[in-house]
């Protein structure tokens, strides 16, 4: 059965071994995916990623909220 903390788990520390020592940067568009994917990241690596949001100015304002929250 799937267990979300072993998704977790197994998730951070594949991030952690791809990486490595390596700094990275991830595109957040303020939707689910780009969000899950950065917070893995980001427990992941800490201080070597750069999350990038740009507000085109184009987006929902609840996308643009959700996405400076992450």
């Amino acid at each position: 059965m799937f267990d979300p903390s072993d998704f977790i788990t197994e998730s951070i520390e594949e991030i952690k071994n791809r990486i490595g020592d390596k700094k990275a940067i991830i595109a957040l568009s303020g939707g689910v995916d780009s969000s899950v994917a950065s917070v893995l990241t980001s427990r992941a690596i800490e201080d070597q990623l750069l999350a990038v949001f740009v507000d085109h100015g184009l987006l929902r304002e609840w996308r643009y909220s959700s996405g400076r929250q992450v």
